[in-house]
């Protein structure tokens, strides 16, 4: 049979069913969960078989053990990294769904066997507004942010040896559009819109790339961003890198006829745009660390002597030279000197 040390190994049979009795009759084992190869083996943040081609059906998921017995994995519950209410985008971590619709509890009373999910799987919605269930407050997400399909949990159950069956908790929800703290978190003149917190390469919060982000603010010098970068550095990252803008060492000399100040021109501040080694394992806890910017062992010189004007900021892209970067994610660095003992 398939014990619980199976589920926490991520191991599964196929064609196998599991009901309270082997034995029970037909009607009993039309409602059991049948878990095949298919099966969706839960790792936080990832929803691998919610996709346009499963629409309108179901999909089984187990949640592992471990996910449930030990608090400190349960950062997506945390993060709230989950939109919706009821019916949940794609992207919405399927632990976070769970404490959200009430079937897991958020504190100590968790089960510790691991769980068996049937999920369905919606067209998109219009919007999925947010809630608070449990003490989780999901996201918000207005109409046309989230492109891809949906999904809503149809049942659940613990598995010990035996199945058995959960049902959702009663809670006092609350609904609204309480998303996320918007202009607070955001140095002024940002428009509150331009707020979308995402996942970057290290499972931390991280902005999603916005124009608004990176354009400059007003037509004094201390609201343009190539100001900010005298004393922050630009991290942007895509689906699989994650890149460093930020103010080099030296600055170049550009002005007037290409001279330099000793020639009477004027010296303007150059930049670096480089690639993150191993971007996975520069979390915030590193970069106190190594400093920022990030020393040159941790990064690839990708465009050097930069001037701000070959920088080209697009909707979802930064081209450089003539080279198109697509983005997904942004955050601002404070310059900082290395610290061994963070």
């Amino acid at each position: 049979g398939l014990s619980p040390a199976d589920l926490g190994r991520g191991t599964m049979p196929t064609k196998r069913k599991h009901a309270a009795d082997e034995d029970a009759d037909d009607g009993a084992a039309d409602d059991a969960f049948e878990l095949t190869d298919d099966v969706y083996i839960y790792s936080p943040y990832t929803m691998t078989q919610i996709d346009e081609s499963r629409l309108n059906t179901n999909v089984h998921a187990v949640v592992p053990g471990p996910f449930l017995a030990n608090p400190g994995a349960r950062r997506t519950v945390r993060l709230r990294h989950l939109w919706g209410t009821d019916v949940y985008t794609a992207e919405s971590d399927l632990l976070a769904v769970l404490v959200h619709a009430g079937f897991v509890p958020p504190d100590a009373e968790a089960p510790r066997a691991p769980l068996l999910a049937t999920l369905r799987v919606c067209a998109r919605q219009r919007e999925y507004p947010s809630s608070t269930r449990h003490g989780l407050c999901s996201r918000a997400c207005a109409p046309g942010e989230h492109t891809g399909v949906s999904y809503k949990v149809v049942r659940c159950a613990a598995y010990s040896g035996d199945l058995v069956e959960l049902e959702p908790r009663l809670s006092n929800a609350s609904t609204g559009r309480r998303a996320l703290p918007s202009v607070s978190l955001l140095a002024p003149g940002y428009p509150p819109s331009s707020l979308h917190v995402m996942f970057d390469l290290c499972d931390e919060p991280m902005y999603k790339y916005s124009l608004a982000l990176v354009a400059d603010r007003g037509l004094e010098p201390k609201d343009w961003t190539s100001t900010r970068l005298r004393t922050e550095a630009l991290y942007l990252e895509s689906e699989t890198q994650r890149f460093q803008l930020c103010r080099a060492e030296e600055d170049t000399a550009v002005g007037g006829d290409g001279g330099d100040e000793a020639h009477g021109g004027p010296r303007y501040d150059a930049y670096s745009f480089c690639e993150v080694l191993e971007p996975e394992t520069v979390d915030a806890a590193a970069m106190r660390r190594l400093g920022v910017p990030l020393p040159p062992a941790h990064v690839r010189l990708v465009h050097g002597g930069l001037d701000w004007e070959d920088i080209g900021w697009g909707l979802s892209s930064v081209r450089i030279k003539g080279k198109e970067y697509p983005l997904l994610r942004l955050k601002f660095a404070a310059n900082a000197a290395p610290d061994p003992a963070a």
